[in-house]
Parts: C-alpha cells; sequence; structure tokens
C-alpha cells in the first residue's frame, strides 16, 4: 500500500473491534491504537472513568503523530456516536489520508465487564456513518483481505 490509510473499527463493547484491529495489523503493518491502551485505565477490568478523557486524548494525539509521519494507521473505539469520530476524520483530512469505517457486527463476551444494559443502549443508540462497511465472523477474512 503506497498511501496512507486511516482504518476505524467502531461497535459496541465485545463485538470483536480489537481482534479485527490486530489481524489488520500483523497482514499489513499497520499502527493499531485504542483508548483502552492508555496506561491504568483499567483495574481489574473495570474502567477508572477519572482517566476516560485523558484516554481519549492520548489516543487521538497518537493517531495524529502517526499519520503525520504518514503511518497507516488503524484506531478502534466504540464510536457509537458521531461526534466521537470527528477529530480522526478532520485528521485524515488534514493529512490527506484514505479513510476506511469498519462497522463489527459480532456479540461476543466483552472482556471489560461491561454491563449487558450498557451494550444494548450503545447498540441502540448508534449513528452509522456514510462509510460504515458492516463486518461480520462471516465476512471478516474477506474484509480483511480487501483492504489493500
Amino acid at each position: 500500500m503506497t498511501e496512507c490509510t486511516l482504518i476505524i473499527v467502531r461497535g459496541s463493547p465485545g463485538s470483536g473491534k480489537t481482534t479485527f484491529a490486530k489481524a489488520i495489523q500483523q497482514k499489513y503493518g499497520f499502527k493499531h491504537f485504542e483508548t483502552d491502551m492508555f496506561e491504568n485505565l483499567y483495574c481489574e477490568n473495570h474502567i477508572n472513568k477519572d482517566l476516560l478523557a485523558a484516554a481519549h486524548r492520548w489516543c487521538q494525539q497518537t493517531v495524529r503523530h502517526h499519520l503525520s509521519h504518514g503511518c497507516s494507521t488503524i484506531v478502534s473505539n466504540t464510536f457509537t456516536k458521531l461526534w466521537e469520530m470527528k477529530p480522526y476524520l478532520d485528521m485524515a483530512l488534514n493529512y490527506n489520508t484514505r479513510v476506511l469505517v469498519y462497522h463489527m457486527q459480532n456479540q461476543f463476551e466483552s472482556i471489560h465487564n461491561v454491563p449487558e444494559f450498557v451494550v444494548e443502549r450503545m447498540a441502540n443508540t448508534y449513528q452509522p456513518h456514510e462509510l460504515d462497511y458492516a463486518v461480520t465472523q462471516e465476512n471478516a477474512h474477506e474484509t480483511i483481505a480487501a483492504i489493500c
């Protein structure tokens, strides 16, 4: 792949975002970041809500840094609301970066102990984006293969 690409992976907790992003990272060598990677954000699989805003700032700054250096990058977060993706879409526009948006539609058990009612609420308030491409277990491998 010659041009820089930003891949946004979105979906409810437990939908396979991280697994999908890691598969792309492994196959194509993209840099991969998500808010969950922020140090000390989780303690015994429970989120420290006091650090959540800092975690999102860190993720945005890290993705911006890599895009500004021409590195193809994946960011995987829930992104249930369109405004949550806006900083990343703006970065892509600023750095003339191709954007792919994948909406994970699987449902596995959340590794972060997110209560089922929260997962349901997030799914019910999900705002689709015109670039969304639905990814399921059935089409994940072919989707990854079609990226380049």
